[in-house]
């Protein structure tokens, strides 16, 4: 009878932390699963949304990535009746409410200008700008000329240009996020400012232009894709260049803006503009934009053309563009780009002006030979399992994509995200082909 007590007992304990467990199991979601449940129990006002919530908030990296998709994929499912629904429950995790505070000041906003204007203005102060999009809902609440809202627009500079100052490790890759974002958000706010300004001064659209160009090739550049479908037409570049042709201003810096501008952005109609400036302004398009790209792109070093012209060129043309692709088979946006990859190696047997190389980096030459029958692809492939080569470009993002003139022995790095990357090839070949 004693030992049935423990026994009992015992039982008793492994039930209960049987069952702990399995109520612990039934809210590990997958972030998938975690914004359905979530979104579900919004829709229904069930305030088991307390509970998923607590979950979400357990974790840094689980509220950052949540929050990240609720002010990117999914704003627009969250209306004001569901952030007043949120906002309306008690004991709420206060970073999960910070991280979405802005967002609900904005769409709140229309109901009392004054009241969310002076709230905004707080969230400014606050540390968490980036996780929660502060300055993307505070820009979007400065659509008019009145002083409440030039006097915002100017707070918003402020906060932002103090915030990348004090940025703790710009080099990180998270950090070289924010870094872009930024620079991104403090282009529009100068844009706006000149907009709101009576004297439409020509040195706020210099500091909108020259932030939007720091970011413009940087590598994380389309991860701005969801703030810049708000923000995009706002920048008006042609408004831009014509105003400083208005202002007399030096044809050596007019010109340095606009090559500045279609080197970033080499469409088939900024091409065409940059020659039609030319011909205004200097007869030598061809050198100018030569002696632009030498000045412009990264030098490679004594290791890395050792690499290119023993591994990668060997007895291809050595005057030609090398477009260099560091992938793997194990990277989804990579195999995205695979076949248009193939694409421009097809056509750069016959083009002669340029050649396509890939590194598939930690990956194996059997799994690599594997992928690449299964999916019927058969561009040029280097494997770097360890991986040496992707360490001696300092790539640590794929996939990354260096443009490389080895006549001049320079590259640059093609920038990331949801970026057409073939304009920019076509772009740089229509250019300068040799």
């Amino acid at each position: 009878m004693k030992y049935f007590k423990y026994i009992v007992y015992i039982i008793s304990i492994l039930s209960a932390i049987s069952c702990g467990l399995s109520e612990s199991k039934d809210i590990e979601y997958s972030n998938k699963k975690l914004l359905s449940t979530f979104f579900n129990s919004l829709k229904d006002h069930d305030k088991k949304l307390i509970d998923i919530i607590d979950y979400i908030a357990e974790d840094k990296y689980r509220i950052l990535n949540f929050t990240n998709d609720l002010h990117t994929k999914y704003l627009d499912s969250l209306d004001i009746n569901s952030l007043d629904f949120i906002f309306s429950l008690k004991d709420l995790d206060h970073n999960f409410i910070e991280a979405l505070e802005p967002m609900y000041i904005w769409k709140k906003f229309p109901e009392d200008v004054s009241k969310y204007s002076e709230m905004m203005r707080e969230t400014l102060e606050k540390d968490n700008l980036y996780q929660a999009r502060t300055i993307r809902y505070a820009l979007l609440m400065t659509e008019n000329n009145n002083i409440a809202h030039k006097v915002l627009t100017k707070e918003i500079i402020h906060s932002a240009k103090q915030k990348l100052k004090n940025l703790e490790h710009p080099n990180r890759i998270y950090f070289q996020y924010q870094v872009a974002w930024y620079k991104f958000m403090i282009s529009q706010a100068y844009f706006i400012q000149y907009k709101q300004s009576n004297d439409r001064n020509i040195q706020i659209l210099d500091s909108a232009f020259h932030n939007r160009m720091d970011v413009i090739n940087e590598r994380y550049y389309g991860f701005l894709n969801y703030d810049s479908m708000y923000f995009e037409d706002m920048f008006d570049v042609e408004l831009y260049f014509e105003k400083l042709k208005e202002s007399k201003v030096d044809s050596n810096k007019f010109m340095s803006a606009v090559l500045d501008f279609t080197f970033k952005k080499p469409t088939s109609e900024n091409i065409s503009n940059l020659r039609n400036y030319f011909r205004d302004y200097s007869s030598d398009f061809q050198s100018e934009w030569n002696k632009f790209i030498d000045e412009k792109l990264i030098n490679l070093n004594a290791e890395q053309k050792v690499f290119i012209d023993r591994e990668l060129l060997q007895s291809s043309n050595q005057d030609q563009w090398l477009l260099i692709d560091f992938w793997g088979t194990w990277c989804k946006p990579c195999i995205e780009d695979l076949p248009m990859i193939q694409k421009y190696h097809n056509i750069s047997l016959s083009e002669q002006s340029f050649s396509i190389k890939t590194i598939a980096s930690r990956d194996t030459p059997e799994q690599v030979k594997v992928f690449m029958d299964r999916k019927e692809l058969n561009f040029p492939v280097f494997v770097d399992t360890n991986p040496e080569v992707s360490d001696l470009f300092s790539v640590n993002s794929f996939p990354t994509k260096l443009l490389v003139n080895n006549k001049i022995g320079k590259y640059f790095i093609i920038p990331d995200g949801n970026i057409n990357w073939s304009k920019y090839l076509e772009g740089y070949l229509l250019l300068s082909l040799k």
